[in-house]
């Protein structure tokens, strides 16, 4: 009879267990563990923060490497030459504007009539241009300021001489580079272009020891310019 319950007993406790681990499976069974919905939550955060960190400190650093590597490379380079390049043209500039200097002078008689003796220079001293301060005034001679080609005209309106005549040349340095004669009152006018070195001398001169009178005022005219520099 003892033996009887002893075994009743462990059969009871045997179905308890057995109830309490179906109860447990059957709980675990409707109520499934649940996600750690911070624990991912915070690691969204966590990568959300790491793109922002890489969008403002390892983008642009790695732009401001390309960036640094472009200025110091290409674009200097290019600056470099565009500046060696302005630097080569300013100097080219610079001696086109001293070759290419304006040059140019054109004069009158102040008074109404001029004679003028032998072999002297025919001198007008009414200056209307003097652009480079080549001509004298005061002797009548042309100095190159610039050595270059040269354009010269002289018109001269001649009144009278003891010979009724007038013969005059345009000299370079002493060498005659052209001649004007007439004779008679008439007018007479001479061009001619002429290479000079500089501090060449271009003048008018009285050729014939016969004292020729010209008019004065704009009728008798005396001019040059510089047309291109040389050397």
């Amino acid at each position: 009879m003892a033996f009887f319950r002893l075994v009743m007993v462990a059969l009871l406790a045997t179905g308890a267990v057995a109830n309490v681990v179906l109860l447990k499976s059957e709980k675990e069974v409707e109520t499934p563990q649940q996600p750690d919905v911070f624990l991912e939550q915070q690691n969204v955060n966590q990568e959300q923060s790491e793109k922002v960190y890489r969008a403002v400190h390892v983008v642009p650093q790695g732009r401001a490497v390309h960036n640094a590597t472009h200025n110091n490379g290409t674009h200097t380079a290019t600056h470099n030459n565009h500046n060696t390049h302005g630097t080569h043209t300013t100097a080219q500039h610079g001696t086109s504007q001293s070759q290419t200097q304006a040059v140019g002078f054109h004069a009158l008689l102040t008074s109404d009539f001029l004679t003028v003796p032998h072999p002297q220079t025919f001198v007008f001293d009414n200056l209307q241009l003097n652009m480079g301060h080549g001509y004298n005034a005061h002797n009548g001679h042309f100095r190159a300021p610039v050595a270059g080609l040269y354009c010269f005209t002289a018109n001269i309106k001649f009144r009278s001489s003891d010979t009724a005549e007038l013969n005059a040349s345009i000299v370079k340095n002493g060498d005659e580079i052209g001649l004007l004669y007439v004779y008679g009152q008439d007018t007479v006018t001479r061009t001619t272009v002429v290479m000079l070195a500089l501090g060449d001398f271009v003048w008018l001169k009285n050729n014939v020891n016969n004292s020729p009178r010209i008019y004065g005022g704009k009728y008798s005219t005396f001019s040059g310019f510089l047309i291109t520099p040389v050397g």
